[in-house]
């Protein structure tokens, strides 16, 4: 049987990139004498996980959808917090839909690019998405601190928000208009590091002063936003951790290269995972999310009858207050 070219397999490893953000040919230059059974080996590989990938990152993506909708469906859901998480949603789903479209179109069209744009609208889409899942930290730990100016803030919420797609908007057009090699390769992915590891530094020093605050001044019917927003955040170190050492070490030693490469998929799975892990806290942390989800299955499996699902997600959050106040 004839084994396939290694230009072939380069071209099958290039395209993968571009859709997963796998490595380029994983043995290249710095591993000359490796043998053709582990390059077919570590390819065969690549496209089993990402097919697995992509099964997995559509239902994450289901899963966002789901989250988003109940957030629509029900205006007693619409709190600023809550905007927030829905602004992540759509985020996070436009990251990794807009990868599967590119290479839809690219199946049926002759379309002569580099991928450059695609890259650089990852890469923004991506920073907005850490960004406003910091911002939901920011906002829960401030005003547990202030709490007086919450209202004076909720006056001014959607156009901080605007301003800050719009500040992401003019840097994306920018990006597009200037993408020279040096900029969209190693500029756009140092940037990226910098600001995450900046929002994880002040997220963590927020969550050693949590820990230190008093739990009388919290706002404990939103801390679930706290959460989210550290389990967003920190789902990426993983991956951020993996690409570095991959960039320092990768070079040392075939079998260690060997090693990264066999494991690449697991940081990866955990980053796209974590809106699982989300809809899971929303679920066990907050009763109005419980009962909007629950409500969302029985209408769709059980044929649920009610005039108004709002009202009556707010006639039982009422009761539950009531029934608190009479405990009391």
């Amino acid at each position: 049987m004839e084994l396939t070219s290694a230009d072939t397999l380069f071209n099958i490893t290039t395209e993968s990139n571009i859709i997963m953000n796998l490595d380029n040919d994983p043995f290249g230059e710095d591993f000359p004498d490796a043998s053709p059974q582990q390059f077919l080996n570590c390819n065969n590989f690549a496209t089993i996980s990402i097919i697995v990938r992509y099964i997995l990152c559509i239902l994450f993506m289901c899963a966002n959808i789901f989250l988003a909708t109940v957030i629509l469906k029900f205006p007693s859901l619409q709190t600023r917090t809550n905007k927030y998480i829905f602004h992540m949603c759509i985020l996070y789903t436009s990251f990794y839909l807009l990868p599967i479209l590119y290479a839809i179109i690219r199946m049926f069209i002759s379309w002569k690019t580099d991928g450059a744009t695609l890259f650089v609208t990852l890469d923004s889409a991506l920073c907005l998405y850490i960004t406003v899942a910091f911002l939901l930290s920011v906002d829960w730990f401030v005003f547990a601190l202030v709490p007086h100016l919450e209202d004076e803030y909720d006056k001014y919420f959607n156009n901080v928000l605007v301003g800050i797609y719009i500040v992401f908007m003019i840097e994306w057009i920018y990006s597009i208009a200037f993408h020279e090699n040096y900029h969209r390769n190693v500029t756009r992915p140092l940037r990226f590091a910098l600001l995450y590891l900046l929002y994880i530094l002040l997220l963590t020093v927020m969550n050693i002063m949590k820990k230190r605050m008093s739990v009388d001044f919290m706002p404990e019917d939103r801390e679930y936003a706290f959460t989210v927003s550290n389990i967003t955040l920190f789902s990426f170190l993983p991956t951020l951790i993996f690409h570095i050492v991959d960039e320092l070490l990768h070079h040392l030693d075939l079998k260690f290269y060997l090693y990264l490469c066999y494991i690449e998929p697991f940081p990866s799975v955990v980053a796209m995972g974590h809106p699982a892990l989300v809809l899971y806290t929303l679920y066990k942390k907050d009763k109005r999310f419980k009962m909007a989800f629950d409500k969302m299955f029985k209408k769709s499996m059980r044929n649920y009858r009610g005039a108004d699902l709002d009202a009556s997600l707010d006639d039982d959050s009422e009761n539950m207050q009531t029934n608190r106040n009479r405990v009391v």
